[in-house]
């Protein structure tokens, strides 16, 4: 069952447990519910935390792993941390494959994210800073990479909650390459565009269909997939329209969060231009995630304002955003009391209304009245569950 972004009526009817309660107490009771106001450590919602791997992750077994007490540690604080991001630096291997030491390493770091029971998004990359050097290999090594990870995507898939499309730029953003194959940031040739979505093909196939893939701005999908919307028949699919979401890295700043959006100037507000109504559709139905990354300089940084951040936030469908970076709009949103604003409506949040219970001719109806107050869906699929449990209390006889 999935849920969207409104009120729902669900009708149950069972007579199989009939047993486990009283009918003379449920049949014909409605019940209205006060909703919580607890911030609530559900999975793949919420802050993201952030982690990168060391320099000696392709040399060492066991070094700079996410611990279990670390991971714990989040997920118990007070912003119930349920989604790390794992930022996976592949600068070791742009001449050769990914060992052996570096596969291990990942292994456990997705056992250790299992054990404390949070869920990673996962990127791979080559480079994280700018230069004149290679930002990532040639086109023919990525792709031995990308199909040498499948195994282990595919073994761990109950725990990742995304794959973002890395491997090509600086951060693996796909922006700053020095690379013929793969273009750069506003020169880019068809063949180029070719390579790129040769990569975005393989992660497609290496990666499980559940787990979504993120791409960094919206011109990637577009160029490469078309502009047609997704819409409830056509999302959920094993395509990639309906597979491909996205990831802000630059949330609320200028030029358009900083390439994500198209604008025509540095301090266009990109609401409403096309390329956001596009995210904005897509992100019905696939995860929206990122950071702000600074503060935005145009008209006196309203964009980066705790009201607008939420604004957006809901617009955009987020789903998580890391509470790692950038510090002073933490703070400032704090200060602005929007802080817990943003932890509860970050992914799904669902509201229990009121339920009723009806007789009808073989047991009896249930009907949940919810609503999902949140930014987003929740966008992979979820079993539902109803249990009823037995409050009558009985006195058994003394032997």
């Amino acid at each position: 069952m999935r849920f969207y972004n409104r009120m729902y009526f669900i009708r149950i009817s069972t007579s199989l447990l009939l047993f486990l309660v009283s009918q003379k107490i449920l049949i014909g009771q409605t019940v209205t519910y006060q909703s919580s106001t607890d911030i609530i450590a559900n999975p793949e919602r919420g802050l993201q935390k952030y982690s990168i791997t060391s320099n000696n992750y392709a040399t060492v077994s066991g070094t700079n792993n996410l611990s279990v007490e670390t991971l714990n540690s989040w997920k118990t604080s007070t912003d119930k941390v349920t989604v790390v991001f794992r930022y996976f630096l592949l600068d070791a291997f742009l001449d050769s494959d990914i060992n052996e030491t570096y596969l291990s390493n990942i292994q456990t770091d997705f056992d250790n994210v299992r054990t404390a029971g949070l869920k990673i998004i996962v990127r791979f990359s080559y480079s994280n800073t700018q230069g004149s050097t290679p930002q990532q290999p040639i086109k023919s090594q990525i792709l031995l990479h990308i199909s040498q990870l499948s195994t282990i995507l595919n073994n761990n898939k109950d725990i990742i909650f995304s794959h973002q499309a890395g491997f090509i730029g600086t951060w693996g953003e796909w922006y700053y390459t020095n690379s013929t194959e793969f273009g750069t940031d506003g020169n880019i040739t068809n063949t180029q565009w070719l390579n790129r979505k040769e990569i975005v093909e393989a992660m497609l196939v290496a990666t499980p269909q559940e787990i979504p893939i993120q791409v960094r701005y919206a011109g990637i999908k577009t160029t490469m997939y078309g502009n047609t919307l997704l819409t409830e028949q056509t999302a959920y699919l094993n395509t990639a329209n309906a597979r491909i979401g996205f990831f802000n890295d630059a949330f609320l700043n200028n030029y358009g969060d900083q390439g994500t959006y198209s604008v025509s100037h540095e301090c266009t507000n990109p609401v409403g231009t096309t390329d956001y109504n596009y995210i904005a559709n897509e992100t019905k139905y696939l995860p929206m995630t990122g950071e702000t990354n600074g503060f935005n300089p145009c008209n006196d940084g309203f964009r980066t304002t705790g009201d607008n951040a939420i604004y957006e936030m809901n617009l955009t469908n987020f789903t998580t955003i890391n509470r790692d970076y950038y510090t002073p709009f933490w703070d400032e949103v704090i200060i602005s009391n929007h802080y817990e604003d943003i932890l509860k409506g970050l992914g799904y949040r669902f509201v229990l209304n009121s339920s009723e219970v009806t007789s009808n001719n073989t047991g009896f109806d249930i009907n949940l009245n919810l609503t999902n107050v949140g930014f987003s869906r929740a966008f992979k699929k979820k079993n539902v569950y109803l249990v009823l449990k037995n409050i009558i209390q009985m006195q058994l006889p003394l032997n």
